[in-house]
């Protein structure tokens, strides 16, 4: 199994209303929930952090007041040269887990190329100890400065094969998404380092040698543990016998983690080079050079926590940047970027304005007063500090931009810096110098990275220079920084200079957020009191019968029927809305694969409301490229089918649901194996809602006589149109009291009418001036594709410069590829396979056709009449509900070949008929088939099943004269069943 978590924070307008069932409307601050998930996930994140990071803290304190100066600066530059050292000589080969784990996995040699890349990596590391063992004094020369503490290095020699392995085992678990482990590795590792270090200095001896065996026995546990929880994947064996290693691919990984490499060696170096500085060019003997770097150590206690706390913000931030900018909402992540920037100086100058007021209790209370010139060089550590926490915040453009180079560039301009401005000032001032060419060197690297977003677009207003310009404060003395401090603030808050009033309100509503956090928090196992709805204030509660129904109408007539009682379910463990967080959705599915079906449950998932559901995905046998997008913004499960008869997936699945707690399962597909497995484990879980989203009519896909046995156990099944629920009921068994109705609908701001592209459209070999007829589906049967091209050779002889498109790929191209060479037109027909570009090639097209068997609400149909395309298409399934003939487009009989010639043909005579059947589907597409109309029937639909299953009282019955009454007019959402 496989998780990720990667969740876009989405808010309402100030403004936004809700028409409830009582006829009421709410404001959307009434009804915001307690907490939103991303407030309440970036606050447990950093709290988890936060603690791994104090009893870091402590441990630290603990070895500044036990050792001497001269000790507390050997321990450092040891502890620098394994984190330098052990990536350089592996060439970071650890680091390509992220990429490639998912693509052996798929291709079912993950086992063997997991086991080829530790004997490698492990075969570098130990051949690196051996190297260090017959170079012990030329490597404690460079290391430590003198040949006399050449015995350190046969312990350096085994911690670069100890932490080499934990190098591996950390990515490893990392790549395999497996993040509670992660977690709690970490939090071992740090929790035994300070037990064992403390143990032996009390114990054994007061030196940097108890500090290096405590640690490198704490890495040994944590690589102990972590091979037992990867150890399925990691001695897994390939699927057959002829999947085996191929050679080949090696070439490409090492070329990846070359990359990998050189970055990484930029930025280790980066963050150790003042030690050496000083151990190599200060002119102080061997042991004061030491000492002068265990002073420097005792003075970055507290700022390297404000750089790793940074570096977290930074990395949490980032995911949701990406998603947005992949999204083109590019000035949105400009002003979210400039945001965080404002927040994170402010918040830097405060704590590092708090550590100047606690100096005299770090250094004279924690530290016993034994490093006095660390508490001088505070001020100057402290802005290195900030000034290096800004730079990780603003990486993030750099990275969004995939200009990840260009980063690495800015961090190699500090480190040439650093080099040079110590070599220049470390004799004259000593450790003052050093302290101040690292100072100074990352300030040069944050400008040059400011300099370089610039470029690449990055706005670099006033109110974004200022957070880089007052830590400069801090060197001032804890006076100057406090009045710096209290201006800042009073600038910030009173007037609109440095934030915004919106910037404001979010400031003042997160932080309410986290302080609510610690009031109200459901607990993962959902053993919630059900007393603590009576402490939370009354405009936080949401009535249970103020659901909203504005987007639902009754497809039948009628009550909604109850699915069979479920002995497994227990209500206690699930609170009633306006009680609990938000629901965790998860949709079950056999792969994702590029279809229509896949690209709208990519956009439910990225676009459920996430103050009220998190959604994950589970992909029964492997992600596919749409589950691989996926991957990297909900937690995404998969590889728990491996065959169709493969019984071991109902235990699978049952302990998956349990794990992750999940409110509702949703079954994407019509028949197969993810309905029946997925349904059934739902049952057997406990699940409060269960249901069954289904696209299809008839073969190849239908539901099968075992899925019909276990329709009493479905909550709600979903069709995508009123005729489709229809034939779902007449002809595949589902109950018509249970069917719902929500239909398919496509982002009208990705899909929208634009200019054809010249250079696409040269890209794509269609002449300036020819016409062009497009279908888009997958080559599957059920298309017809034959329909298409027999009516393209009618075309072609009367319109000899059109061109056609087929768009999408499948198992018949090479059959078609033969009927459009039998047919003459291979010169007037491009295959273009899978596309990601869909509304760019739709901008070039005149025509879109859909020449089917069979559909239920096909999604390329919607797709093309967003775009403002007339279409034609075979009057089938739910076609007729959106093509309305004659003035959307044309509809023909199924099959009829020479009725879509004709109607196509009279399209290409007449521009201004395309023009008029374009803007009359645009606008039916933007009134009933908008993605907000599926996304709100999915979340009605989850939250009215939830509130029946585990509401205390008779569960809810309306009318169909209730629900069309709260029906806003030119909306057709439709669910039957409630």
């Amino acid at each position: 199994m496989t998780a990720t978590s990667c969740e876009s924070t989405v808010q309402l307008p100030e403004t936004a209303t809700i028409v409830c069932a009582t006829g009421d409307t709410l404001k959307a601050e009434d009804t915001q929930p307690l907490v939103s998930p991303w407030a309440a996930g970036v606050a447990m994140v950093l709290a988890a952090s936060v603690l791994q990071r104090i009893v870091g803290f402590i441990r630290s304190a603990w070895f500044c007041r036990w050792l001497d100066a001269e000790q507390l600066g050997t321990w450092d530059l040891a502890f620098s040269f394994l984190m330098t050292a052990t990536p350089l000589v592996v060439l970071a080969l650890p680091g390509c887990l992220g990429r490639y784990v998912e693509h052996f996995r798929q291709k079912g040699i993950l086992g063997p190329f997991l086991r080829r890349l530790a004997l490698i990596q492990g075969g570098l590391a130990t051949v690196a100890a051996l190297l260090m063992v017959f170079l012990t004094r030329p490597i404690a020369v460079a290391v430590f400065g003198s040949a006399e503490f050449a015995p350190y290095v046969y312990l350096l020699a085994c911690g670069l094969v100890v932490i080499a392995w934990f190098n591996y085992f950390y990515e490893l678990t990392t790549a395999l998404r497996l993040s509670r482990w992660i977690a709690g590795l970490q939090l071992v590792n740090s929790i035994l380092f300070a037990v064992l270090g403390i143990g032996l200095l009390w114990l054994w001896r007061r030196s940097a040698e108890s500090v290096i065996v405590a640690y490198l026995l704490a890495c040994i546990v944590t690589i102990v543990c972590a091979a037992f929880v990867v150890r399925p994947w990691l001695w897994g064996r390939p699927y057959t016998e002829t999947q085996q290693m191929n050679d080949g691919v090696w070439p490409k990984v090492l070329w990846y983690s070359l990359g990998l490499w050189a970055t990484g060696t930029v930025g280790n170096l980066f963050a150790v080079v003042d030690r050496y500085m000083i151990i190599h060019f200060s002119p102080s003997g061997a042991t004061d050079t030491l000492a002068q770097v265990g002073d420097y150590h005792a003075a970055r206690l507290v700022p390297v926590l404000l750089v790793s706390l940074a570096g977290l913000v930074a990395s949490l931030s980032l995911p949701h940047l990406s998603y947005a900018w992949e999204r083109g909402r590019r000035d949105w992540c400009v002003e979210r970027l400039a945001f965080l920037l404002k927040v994170t100086g402010v918040a830097l100058l405060l704590a590092g304005t708090g550590v100047l007021l606690s100096s005299p209790i770090i250094f004279e209370g924690l530290l016993a007063g034994k490093y006095p010139t660390a508490r001088l060089i505070l001020p100057l550590t402290l802005l290195a500090s900030c000034w290096f926490s800004l730079f990780f915040v603003l990486q993030n453009y750099v990275l969004c931009c995939e200009k990840a180079h260009w980063g690495a560039l800015a961090m190699a301009v500090g480190l040439i810096a650093n080099v040079i401005l110590n070599i220049l000032w470390l004799p004259i001032w000593g450790l003052f110098g050093a302290v101040a060419a690292t100072t100074l060197a990352n300030g040069l690297a944050l400008a040059a990275l400011a300099t370089v977003s610039y470029k690449l677009g990055f706005s670099l207003r006033f109110c974004l220079i200022w957070p880089m310009i007052v830590p400069l404060s801090l060197i001032g003395g804890t006076l100057t920084a406090i009045i710096t401090t209290c201006s800042l603030l009073a600038l910030a808050l009173g007037t609109p200079l440095f934030f915004s009033p919106e910037e404001k309100r979010e400031i003042f509503r997160f932080w309410r957020q986290l302080i609510a956090l610690g009031h109200f928090h459901r607990s993962p196992s959902r053993q919630d009191d059900p007393r603590a709805e009576a402490e939370l204030p009354r405009s936080n509660r949401k009535p249970h019968d103020q659901i909203d129904t504005k987007w639902v109408q009754p497809a039948f007539a009628g009550d909604a029927g109850h699915p069979w009682p479920n002995p497994f379910f227990r209500r206690v463990r699930y609170p009633p809305l306006g009680q609990r967080g938000p629901l965790r959705v998860m949709f079950i599915i056999t792969c994702m694969p590029v279809g229509g079906a896949e690209r709208l449950l990519v956009e439910i998932v990225r676009r459920l409301d996430r103050r009220e559901f998190e959604p994950e995905l589970c992909c029964l046998k492997y992600l596919g490229p749409l589950g691989e997008v996926l991957a990297k913004e909900v937690p995404t499960f998969s590889g728990l089918l491996s065959h169709k008869y493969d019984l071991r997936v109902l235990p699978r699945l049952c302990s998956l649901l349990r794990k992750r707690n999940i409110d509702a399962v949703i079954t994407v597909g019509t028949g197969g194996d993810k309905m029946f497995w997925g349904r059934l484990a739902a049952y057997l879980a406990g699940v409060p809602v269960i249901a069954s989203a289904l696209h299809s009519t008839g073969l190849p896909d239908h539901v099968e006589w075992l899925n019909r046995i276990i329709a009493p156990l479905t909550d709600a099944f979903i069709a995508v149109a009123q005729p489709h629920a229809e034939f779902l009921v007449a002809k595949e068994g589902c109950p018509r009291n249970r069917t719902w109705v929500i239909p398919n609908g496509v982002d009208v701001d990705r899909f929208s009418p634009r200019l054809p592209d010249p250079k696409l459209r040269q890209e794509l070999g269609l002449p300036p001036d020819a016409s062009v007829i497009a279908i888009v589906a997958a080559l599957r049967p059920e298309k017809n594709h034959e329909l298409f091209l027999r009516m393209a050779a009618m075309i072609h002889r009367r319109f000899a410069d059109t061109h056609f498109l087929i768009v999408g790929d499948g198992p018949r191209r090479k059959m078609l590829e033969d009927l459009t060479a039998q047919l003459g037109l291979q010169q007037v027909v491009h295959f273009l396979g899978t596309r990601d570009d869909i509304p760019e090639i739709l901008a070039c097209t005149d025509i879109v056709v859909l020449s089917s068997h069979m559909e239920a609400n096909p999604l390329s149909l919607l797709e093309a009449m967003a775009c403002g395309k007339p279409v034609v298409a075979t009057r089938v399934g739910s076609v007729p509900t959106n093509v309305l003939d004659g003035l959307t487009g044309f509809l023909v009989p199924p099959g009829d070949v020479s009725a879509m010639a004709d109607r196509c043909g009279l399209l290409l005579s007449s521009s201004q008929l395309r023009q008029e059947m374009g803007r009359a589907g645009r606008q039916h597409i933007l009134t009933r088939a908008s993605l907000e109309v599926t996304i709100k029937g999915y979340e009605e639909l989850i939250r009215r099943l939830y509130h029946r299953k585990v509401a205390k009282s008779p569960s809810l019955r309306l009318t169909p004269a209730d629900l069309t009454a709260a029906q806003p007019a030119n909306v057709t959402v439709c669910v039957s069943g409630l």
